[in-house]
């Protein structure tokens, strides 16, 4: 399951708002117990289910065959998962009628004695785990679909099952669906057989196992396009107006993909096909159900999107999933990393093989600072998480971006030659099996001899991360490198232990390196270098998990800036040179700004001259946009131009707005106008509202600029522009300005509070996150009402969760004596929640039902 979309990120960006750098606090809830993998009294050995399903009408009727079979040791109480349905019969294997009980999103069978086979009956109208897209206010010309997500444990809404991930069994699939729909499942199409009542019986066996977060039904209109790599079949498929074209340039590496991460792990791909589904409003980036990847629609780019966004990274993420989650699955959640931390990596490895090395070291560079800046501002945890309130809580970047970052160490630690046959080892004795990290640290152990506990205590098990200064000097013959450990928090490891690899090059261009072995807090080193270097390199290639500022001679920083082949070399040094902003530093940055031969660099250059401020710097910067080719650079120094408030940076700021080469530099012009307060910020903004785009980014960014500008005359432009009649991506973007103008301007906090409030509650899922961001960032206690019911009753996890944290955030936010108030509020609701609990455990038992 990838969350880093497009997408997702103006979600994210709303939730960093609210949620800032001050408020990092502790991962789990007050109250959250250890979640382990529950017992089972029972094997479920297959499931069987039949569907009937009309994609213009919510309601779902459902058959489940359970084949049960007991333990090794006996056969415990029936108890399935199974909540918000009408169960309409039981019965055994011969129809005969079987006791249960079903309440509290339990069904317990009664009356088995051994093997058995249950039949379960009933109807539905799910909230969760299918979803029913069509027409609406915001979108009157919308076709139907309907689509499942179960992950984590929302399959139990749509079939009776054991909804974790340790159990996993075969899967047969009968779908009737309206004959005009496409129906895609789980493993191989048997047959699609057309029936006289208009409905097609559409009918999917997977012979191998499976938990029942992976299980898939997608029915919609959808045209395709196949490509195969050796006899396995591939198939891209979204609505019926997609070009051909446009779905061979979104997917069309698929086959280099999976060569490649066969090639690696020595198992081919380990199902029967594989699908790349492309379906209306879904809820995350993608899910990687088995054989049939689920994906949000933003994966189809225009072509002026196309310059702008990259899917491959989350095309690859799910393709991963196949070999690391589904052949091989976490045990628990807790152990979710061994799913998408690997996921993540092998985004990297695409990235390796099919960019090169310099792309890859910037990816996973990029990847370790966003896992910074929630490690930092929201709360830090180790990798191995077993508090939490519900599963969905640990898929965050530690789980995520951490996890690839802890695997990229690793490979490194051991060297491809002894990682690579490790990894195989691993599959192969966990292929179509649950693993437990130990499983992963005893597989790698085994094949290499080494002993990582080490390792895995530091890195996974652990919190926080090696926070590094480095100072680097020669004197006399010697390169002095002083490394030290700034990293701090409860329970993070005071020093790490790893291996620093320094470089430096001398005049006569020939690189020596050493490797050092840090495992104090602080210690300098002193290694002979004869003549005085070039320049000098601190981790190249990235290999270590570790944020590292430079303390360098100017020299040595202009050289690596000019000249280093990595690109974060050259980052890391043109940090260090805005740090000095001495005349000298600010001529290298603005030449790398406009000759350095990769985008990235001159991106995170653009946004150093930003915090230089200066007429240089502003020079620098205007006259990049006359030559920059690259469309993710361009939106960087439109971004970086927000310190500069000048008559000519509005200026070329509005010429960018009325249209530019660069969809997202366009957009982010009118944000950066409004961030400067610009009042030509109105205007340009009225025009970006106007104008469609791929993901509203031009609605959505022109919305952004009016709730940074500090004008109350922005409100009733943003308040209009929450109706539900809005495109989602546009309300939640107005819906978070409306946030970030209350926080700026005190006057209009409690209007906009209350205007939230009435929002909030019957808001869709985009709208509602950025409503609760939006709160927390205001703090009014007023607030609190709405955001409480919310945590308690809303039907996403993501929801909840925001809404913990935006109630923490209120309460951190009053007086002394409020938040006292607050705290008096939350023990008495956790004492009548409490009460209720017991009332609810002393109630007499129900009677069973026939």
């Amino acid at each position: 399951m990838c969350l880093r979309t497009q997408d997702h990120l103006l979600v994210e960006a709303s939730l960093r708002q609210g949620f800032g750098r001050a408020s990092a606090r502790a991962f789990a809830e007050p109250g959250a117990s250890p979640q382990y993998t529950p017992d089972r009294a029972f094997t479920l050995a297959r499931v069987d289910l039949r569907l009937r399903i009309d994609p213009t009408v919510h309601h779902v009727e459902g058959v489940a065959k359970l084949q049960i079979q007991p333990t090794p040791t006996g056969l415990g109480r029936v108890i399935l998962d199974l909540d918000e349905v009408n169960v309409t019969s039981v019965t055994d294997g011969v129809g005969a009628p079987l006791r249960f009980r079903h309440e509290d999103g339990k069904l317990e069978v009664f009356g088995l004695t051994g093997a058995a086979v249950v039949i379960v009956c009933y109807t539905a109208s799910p909230r969760r785990g299918m979803y029913f897209v069509g027409p609406d206010a915001a979108h009157p010309d919308r076709r139907h679909e309907v689509w499942t997500q179960c992950q984590d444990q929302d399959g139990h809404f749509v079939f009776p099952c054991f909804d974790h991930p340790s159990v996993k069994h075969p899967f047969g699939l009968v779908v009737e669906a309206p004959s005009r729909y496409t129906v895609i499942g789980n493993g191989q199409l048997q047959r699609a057989e057309p029936g006289g009542d208009g409905f097609t019986t559409w009918v999917y066996e997977q012979a191998e196992p499976i938990p029942a977060y992976l299980v898939t039904v997608v029915v919609a209109e959808l045209t395709a396009v196949e490509d195969h790599v050796g006899a396995l079949s591939l198939r891209y498929l979204a609505r019926p107006e997609t070009s051909a074209d446009d779905l061979r340039r979104v997917f069309g590496n698929t086959p280099r993909m999976v060569t490649m991460l066969a090639g690696l792990t020595g198992v081919p791909f380990p199902w029967a096909r594989y699908d790349q589904v492309v379906v209306a409003d879904f809820i995350f980036g993608g899910m990687e159900n088995v054989a049939a990847t689920t994906l949000t629609d933003l994966v189809l780019t225009d072509a002026e999107a196309a310059t702008a966004y990259d899917a491959e990274p989350l095309l690859m993420h799910e393709l991963g999933h196949q070999w690391f989650g589904d052949l091989v699955t976490c045990q628990d959640w807790s152990q979710a990393w061994l799913n998408e931390g690997w996921a993540t990596f092998t985004e990297l490895l695409w990235v390796e093989h099919s960019r090169g090395d310099a792309e890859g070291a910037f990816y996973i560079f990029d990847l370790a600072r966003h896992y910074f800046d929630e490690a930092e501002g929201r709360y830090s945890r180790p990798i191995v998480s077993y508090d939490f309130r519900e599963p969905i809580d640990v898929f965050d970047r530690h789980l995520y971006e951490k996890g690839a970052c802890v695997l990229n160490t690793l490979r490194h630690e051991l060297g491809a030659e002894r990682f690579w046959p490790a990894v195989r080892r691993y599959l192969g004795e966990r292929g179509h099996n649950t693993a437990h990290t130990r499983h992963f640290q005893r597989a790698l152990e085994d094949t290499t001899g080494r002993s990582l506990d080490g390792f895995f205590q530091q890195w996974v098990y652990s919190p926080g991360f090696p926070d590094l200064t480095v100072a680097l000097s020669w004197d006399d013959g010697l390169l002095q490198i002083k490394v030290e450990q700034r990293q701090s928090g409860e329970w993070v490891p005071q020093a790490f232990h790893f291996g620093l690899v320094v470089a430096w090059t001398g005049e006569d261009g020939v690189e020596q390196r050493v490797t050092l072995p840090v495992r104090e807090r602080a210690r300098v080193w002193a290694v002979p270098c004869g003549d005085r270097p070039r320049s000098v390199r601190v981790d190249p290639g990235v290999r270590v998990l570790a944020r590292v500022r430079l303390e360098a001679p100017g020299g040595w920083l202009r050289a690596a800036l000019a000249e280093d082949a990595c690109p974060v070399m050259r980052i890391r040094a043109a940090e260090a040179l805005g740090e000095s902003a001495a005349p000298d530093a600010v001529a290298a940055l603005t030449k790398a700004l406009t000759q350095d031969g990769m985008w990235a660099v001159r991106a995170e250059v653009a946004r150093v001259l930003g915090k230089v401020k200066g007429a240089a710097a502003q020079a620098a910067l205007i006259g990049a946009l006359d030559s920059e080719p690259d469309a993710r650079a361009r939106k960087a120094i439109v971004e970086a131009l927000a310190t500069l408030r000048a008559p000519a940076v509005i200026a070329r700021l509005l010429r960018v707005a009325e249209g530019d080469s660069s969809l997202l530099a366009e957009a982010e012009a009118v944000k950066t106008l409004g961030r400067l307060r610009a009042p030509e910020v109105f205007a340009a903004a009225a025009r970006a509202l106007g104008r469609d785009a791929w993901a509203d980014v031009r609605r959505s960014r022109a919305l952004e600029g009016l709730g940074a500008s500090r004008d109350a005359a922005a409100l009733p432009i943003l308040k209009e522009w929450t109706a539900p009649d809005r495109s989602p991506r546009a309300r939640a973007a107005a819906i978070s300005a409306l946030g970030a103008l209350g926080d700026d301007l005190p006057e209009l906090r409690r209007p906009i509070t209350q205007h939230l409030v009435e929002v909030i509650e019957a808001a869709p899922f985009r709208a509602q996150l950025a409503a609760i961001a939006a709160l927390g960032r205001l703090k009014d206690p007023s607030a609190l009402g709405a955001l409480g019911a919310l945590h308690r009753g809303a039907l996403d996890g993501r929801t909840r969760r925001a809404a913990y944290e935006a109630m923490a955030e209120v309460r951190d936010g009053q007086s002394p004596d409020r938040a006292l108030a607050g705290l008096r509020g939350l023990v008495e609701t956790l004492e009548r929640q409490q009460l209720g609990l017991r009332e609810r455990l002393d109630r007499l038992t129900p009677p069973e039902s026939a």
